[in-house]
């Protein structure tokens, strides 16, 4: 018997997208903000090979990677930051 790999089925991560109000989640964010910097980085990264790991499977749609490293990555960027001051 042949092992069957999962269709891995990721969440839609769309960060522009518009909203009623604010009209953009942007516009909430300071041009300066650490956020915009790590955002900028992650997209930037190759996750190739952190999304051929991912196996599938499971009850739910898995958060794309890129969401989840900036979601685990700000608070350690935040941390270090503090320290540095």
């Amino acid at each position: 018997m042949k092992n069957k790999k999962s269709k891995v089925v990721f969440k839609t991560y769309t960060p522009q997208q518009i909203s009623l109000l604010p009209h953009s989640y942007d516009e909430l964010i300071p041009q300066e903000h650490l956020v915009r910097m790590l955002n900028n980085v992650i997209d930037k990264m190759n996750i190739d090979p952190l999304v051929a790991e991912y196996k599938g499977g499971g009850k739910h749609l898995a958060i794309i990677q890129r969401c989840f490293l900036k979601l685990l990555f700000m608070p350690i960027a935040r941390k270090f930051i503090h320290h540095a001051e």
